[in-house]
């Protein structure tokens, strides 16, 4: 907590690095059993990461996973359901739009290796 609160008045709540540490944070809450500190340490990234990034941006929705299954532990089924579901609702789509970045990718790649076996063919 004393590296969150460094953090915090050095960089302000809101840098990525800050967030970085707010995160890891309630994992170490977690690991320590507080589960309900963990849970409190997560809702206050994600809502810092909806405002920073947006509530689209993959690593919001990472939060997201991460907060609705600790609350399932904690037995906040409904908060935890909403959660899971725009979570699902975002990688879903995210999916169909990250398998037409990696197939043009993957032309790319094709590409740049064949023209480097041309080019390697036209040199003695």
């Amino acid at each position: 907590q004393e590296v969150l609160s460094v953090r915090r008045q050095t960089i302000g709540g809101r840098h990525p690095d800050t967030l970085t540490t707010m995160s890891n944070l309630a994992f170490a809450l977690k690991e320590q059993n507080d589960l309900s500190g963990a849970v409190q340490m997560k809702r206050e990234v994600l809502s810092l990461k909806r405002e920073c990034l947006g509530g689209e941006h993959p690593d919001t929705a990472d939060e997201m996973a991460v907060l609705g299954m600790w609350l399932k532990e904690l037995g906040e089924s409904a908060e935890a359901l909403a959660l899971l579901r725009e979570f699902r609702r975002l990688t879903t789509r995210n999916t169909s739009v990250l398998s037409g970045i990696i197939r043009e990718l993957e032309a790319l790649v094709a590409a740049s290796a064949t023209a480097r076996a041309a080019i390697s063919g036209l040199q003695p």
